[in-house]
């Protein structure tokens, strides 16, 4: 049985200016994806910055974007990245294989502990 993943659709991006530390005069630029899932659900966590955020703009994606996700062995969903149109996409089973095994053993299972 194939490795379990699935796609939520992105529906735009937040772009916001973001401290590199609190006390610091330095930022960055962050976009973080609005996804919605298959039940239109949006993903709350998308939309809970820091407070020390600030938004600079909300801008839609491009038709066809998706943020991809797999299923670990503990049950536990990770993004694996983003299909974009028109990019490069990797083979998403491939990358799966790859974390678990980071996480496991060769086969993608969970090492025991001893």
């Amino acid at each position: 049985m194939p490795d379990e993943i699935f796609k939520d659709a992105v529906i735009g991006w937040i772009i916001s200016k973001c401290k590199i530390q609190r006390d610091s005069e330095k930022y960055f630029i962050h976009a973080a994806p609005l996804a919605v899932s298959y039940e239109g659900i949006l993903d709350e966590d998308d939309l809970n910055g820091d407070l020390n955020d600030e938004v600079i703009s909300v801008i839609p994606a491009s038709p066809g974007t998706y943020q991809v996700w797999g299923v670990m062995p503990d049950g536990i969903c990770e993004v694996l990245g983003y299909e974009l149109p028109g990019a490069y996409s990797p083979d998403w089973q491939e990358l799966l294989k790859e974390k678990k095994s980071k996480r496991g053993d060769k086969n993608g299972k969970m090492a025991s502990k001893v």
